[in-house]
C-alpha cells in the first residue's frame, strides 16, 4: 500500500528517537535517585524535566507518523487510513509493551481487528524495546473470521521489511465473537453500549494463525488488495493473488536489540 503523507525525513525521525531514548535513560537514572533519597530536590527536578520533555517528544512523534491507506471495508467501501511508523520497527509505535499509537483507535466502525505477518530483511533494527512482528508467511486469525466477517489482505513496507496486513471487518462490530490483539501489541479494543472504548489484553500464539489462505480466498471470505495500488481496490478470487503460497516462517518473530528470536 502507499503512504499518503510523509511529514518527516528518516534523519529527522532518527534524531527524535535518539533524543527520546536518551531522555528515557535520564528518567530511569533520576527516578532511581529519587527512590534512594525522596528529599533529593535536584533529582526530583531532573525527573520532572525528563517527564515533560518525553511527553513533548512523544506528542511530536505521534503528530509526524505517516498516514497509510492500509485497507478498505468490503461492506461500506470506506478506506482504512491509519497512522503507522513505516520507517522501521525501532520506533515506539512497535513497542509491544508500551505502544505509542494514536487514541482512540482509528478506522471505520466495521473494523474489528488488524493482524500482520512480516518477511524480515536480512538485517533488523537495533530496537530498544521488544517487537512482536508476527509470523513470516501471510496468515489470518480464524478467531476474527466468523460467518459474518471478511478479511482483507494488503501489503505494507516497514523500512526494509515487507508486511502482509490482515484487516478484519464485520457489519456490526459489537456482535463480533472472536478477538485478537492489534498487530504488534498485546491489546485490543471493544466498543461498549455507550460507544466508549474497553481495552482487553491477550497474546497470539502460532496456533492462533491459519496459513492455508487459498480456500478462504476461493470462497471470498478473504479479499485482497494488490501491492502499491493507490486506490486500494478490493479484489476477489485466487487469480493473481500475491499472498498465496508464499514462503516464510510460521513461527512468531520477535525483535529486540538487533536480534530476531
Amino acid at each position: 500500500m502507499i503512504t499518503t503523507s510523509v511529514p518527516w525525513t528518516a534523519d529527522d525521525r532518527r534524531a527524535l528517537l535518539d533524543e527520546l531514548r536518551g531522555l528515557r535513560d535520564d528518567l530511569t537514572t533520576a527516578a532511581a535517585a529519587v527512590n534512594a533519597d525522596p528529599d533529593d530536590g535536584l533529582a526530583l527536578q531532573r525527573e520532572d524535566d525528563a517527564v515533560d520533555r518525553i511527553a513533548g517528544l512523544e506528542a511530536l512523534y505521534l503528530a509526524r507518523l505517516p498516514t497509510v491507506r492500509l485497507s478498505r471495508c468490503p461492506f461500506t467501501g470506506l478506506t482504512v487510513d491509519l497512522s503507522v511508523d513505516t520507517f522501521g520497527f525501532d520506533g515506539p509505535f512497535w513497542d509491544v509493551d508500551r505502544p505509542l499509537r494514536p487514541l482512540p483507535p482509528q478506522g471505520p466502525p466495521t473494523l474489528t481487528g488488524i493482524t500482520g505477518s512480516v518477511r524480515l530483511a536480512d538485517e533488523v533494527e537495533d530496537t530498544p524495546h521488544l517487537v512482536v512482528a508476527g509470523p513470516g508467511a501471510p496468515a489470518v486469525v480464524p478467531a476474527l473470521l466468523d460467518d459474518e466477517s471478511r478479511v482483507v489482505l494488503s501489503e505494507l513496507r516497514i523500512g526494509p521489511h515487507t508486511a502482509t496486513v490482515a484487516c478484519s471487518f464485520r457489519r456490526n462490530s459489537r456482535d463480533r465473537e472472536g478477538v485478537a490483539p492489534e498487530w504488534g501489541t498485546r491489546t485490543w479494543w471493544e466498543r461498549d453500549a455507550a460507544d466508549g472504548l474497553v481495552w482487553r489484553t491477550a497474546e497470539l500464539t502460532e496456533d492462533s494463525y491459519a496459513f492455508d489462505l487459498r480456500p478462504l480466498v476461493e470462497v471470498e471470505r478473504v479479499l485482497w488488495i494488490a501491492p502499491d495500488d493507490p486506490d486500494a481496490a478490493l479484489r476477489l478470487g485466487t487469480d493473481g493473488c500475491p499472498y498465496l503460497d508464499m514462503d516464510g516462517t510460521r513461527s512468531i518473530q520477535r525483535i529486540e536489540g538487533g536480534e530476531v528470536w
